[in-house]
């Protein structure tokens, strides 16, 4: 039973506590926010890591938990690494803010009127940003902001990391929030226009910015969560450029110089992910049918994890017209090459890593080729990309297997392939129909290198052909057979048989040697000794034969080989046209004074070896 006395005593204990809560809240209802100057420049000063300067800070009114404080001549120095003057300048700033949740440590900013500001943001090649304290790649939180006032005021903007840079004039009253300006797209001047709705507490927010200029062109269209809250926002973008490098200037995932594009997609962000939907367009004349992507960023990373799915591809589309322009002279330096210049270097996403199914339903191309269609997955680690399997679709077979890319502690990127070749057949490859037969095998190469050709240029591996139960021209036969005789009076239309062919290349440094090449045939067999530089592509051969009949006209001495595996020019041994020469052939023919006649090889066993790994 609680006493009297007690009773009073724990009434007064009440009564203290409720007049102590009373006191403390009419305290922050009064308090002098002015008074806490200091606060603010020493707050803001540790936030930007540079000087801060304010005329005075006072409060509007006298009573209330919503107190709003009027900030005038502030000045945030740019930090020195950004260069010289002030990153912001603002003659009169009023922020209304809630008191009572201050109570809990938290901030809860109602109102913000601006006059007479000028913002100028900077970031370096680095990717260092003035206005951060630290990376962060989220996005603005909005803070459920309720009125957004901005008069007389500019924002600048340069950034040397991505060759951008804007100049802007800003307003924001209760019709709604607008930027307008023009700037620099790398080398390209555009204007620039934004909008979003009168900024109303914890509603979404729409907004549109268009970018529009000879080289590049780009709207999006899109809603935040709520007002500036560019961390959690859908938007659509379509975008025209004339390089997709320009779209990666704004966008900034990463992508290279192209013929010009036409694209659209859905943009979704929460936060650090990033989701890219209905990707479709057109580059160059290539045509995306459709492309998805989720893009996660963390620490300092990114993981990209999608698919593209193109109807038609030119790889001359995934190059700009300096890239082209510098192909060509290449070409007219070099000649046709079969391996391709590709750049293979990983450093530009050293920070990327993720996975991506690429399908290509009709690869284009300008000169005849075999390939028909692609496709293959890519998946990229710290610097290693695997691609598994490649498989290249040809007119007849197949040509896939892994293809890996490793630039892990490496200054130049090494390649590994290990493609097979299956069903396919040798005209597919460039022969006619009077010269065909099945054609297998594989290429197994390892080297390094910036490009696809100089990585297989420097290689060491092996890559073997084998075919079997085909036809060649009778002519070709007997010839490669050194037999002139029954080449030069045969039948232009007559074909002979094609046994078998063999060819094993062991490459080492970029050295290939046969070992062997034989080709062997109803009228003939022949062996060639040497080899293919792959750096240039170069041939140095000599072809060694001899018929299965009896001939009148045998060359004694090999025929040569050289040019390259695209244009390869074959010899004939010096003066086997001349008289004198025809006679001794004669003659040898007449005295029996000739090379044996060639057997039939195994093709079984010639097979299990070229094959062999």
């Amino acid at each position: 039973m609680i006493s009297a006395k007690q009773s009073r005593l724990a009434r007064r204990i009440a009564i203290g506590v409720v007049a102590v809560v009373v006191l403390a809240l009419l305290a922050l209802a009064m308090f002098p926010w002015g008074a806490l100057d200091g606060l603010v420049r020493d707050r803001l000063s540790e936030r930007f890591r540079t000087r801060v300067a304010l005329d005075s800070v006072e409060r509007i009114g006298w009573f209330g938990f919503h107190p709003t404080v009027r900030i005038r001549g502030l000045r945030v120095a740019q930090p020195r690494w950004a260069g010289t003057g002030d990153m912001i300048r603002v003659e009169q700033a009023d922020l209304r803010f809630a008191a009572l949740p201050l109570l809990t440590g938290s901030f809860d900013p109602e109102a913000l009127s601006l006059s007479g500001a000028k913002l100028a943001l900077v970031r370096d090649g680095d990717g260092r940003k003035n206005w951060e304290a630290q990376s962060s790649s989220g996005g603005g939180s909005g803070n459920g902001i309720e009125s957004l006032s901005i008069a007389d005021s500019f924002l600048t903007y340069s950034d040397a990391k991505q060759d951008r840079s804007f100049a802007l004039r800003l307003r924001a009253d209760d019709s709604g929030v607008f930027a307008t300006g023009k700037g620099h797209v790398r080398d390209a001047p555009v204007d620039v226009s934004a909008k979003g709705a009168p900024v109303t507490r914890d509603a979404r927010w729409p907004f549109t910015v268009a970018i529009d200029g000879s080289a590049l062109s780009m709207t999006i269209d899109g809603a935040m969560d709520h007002p500036l809250d560019t961390g959690h926002m859908n938007a659509e973008i379509d975008a025209k450029a004339a390089n997709l490098r320009y779209v990666d200037a704004i966008i900034e995932a990463g992508l290279f110089g192209t013929q010009p594009v036409n694209l659209s997609a859905r943009a979704d962000h929460d936060g650090d992910i990033w989701k890219i939907i209905g990707l479709t367009g057109t580059i160059g004349r290539s045509r995306l049918s459709e492309g998805h992507a989720t893009i996660v960023k963390d620490n300092g990373r990114s993981r990209i994890d999608g698919a593209l799915d193109f109807a038609t591809l030119d790889f001359n589309d995934l190059a700009s017209d300096a890239g082209l322009a510098k192909a060509a002279a290449q070409h007219a330096r070099t000649g046709p090459r079969i391996l391709p210049d590709t750049r293979i270097d990983l450093k530009s996403v050293s920070d990327v890593d993720g996975s991506l199914d690429i399908r290509v339903a009709k690869l284009l191309f300008d000169d005849k080729t075999p390939f028909t269609a692609l496709s293959g997955t890519l998946v990229l680690d710290h610097s290693r990309l695997h691609i598994s399997p490649v498989v290249a679709n040809l007119i007849r077979g197949t040509l896939s297997g892994p293809v890996v890319i490793d630039q892990r502690d490496r200054k130049a990127p090494q390649l590994s392939v290990d493609l097979t070749l299956k069903d396919s057949t040798i005209a597919t490859f460039g022969g006619a129909g009077d010269f065909d037969a099945p054609l297998s095998g594989y290429a197994k190469l390892t080297g390094s290198g910036e490009t696809i050709r100089a990585a297989l240029g420097r290689s060491t591996g092996t890559v073997a052909l084998v075919s079997s139960s085909g036809v060649l021209p009778a002519k070709l036969a007997s010839f490669i057979g050194l037999d002139v005789g029954r080449g030069v009076f045969a039948d232009k239309d007559k074909q002979a048989r094609l046994r078998c062919l063999g060819m094993r290349l062991d490459v080492k440094n970029g050295l290939g040697t046969f070992d062997p090449l034989l080709i062997d045939t109803s009228r003939s067999q022949t062996r060639v000794v040497g080899g293919i530089r792959l750096s240039d592509e170069q041939i140095r051969a000599a072809l060694y034969g001899a018929p299965k009949k009896d001939s009148i006209l045998r060359l004694k001495k090999p025929i040569t080989v050289s040019g390259t595996i695209r244009s390869p020019k074959a010899h004939a041994p010096e003066g086997a046209k001349s008289v004198g020469n025809i006679l001794g052939m004669l003659g040898d023919a007449i005295t029996g004074n000739q090379r044996p006649l060639a057997d039939n090889v195994d093709c079984a066993a010639l097979r299990g070896k070229v094959l062999a790994r």
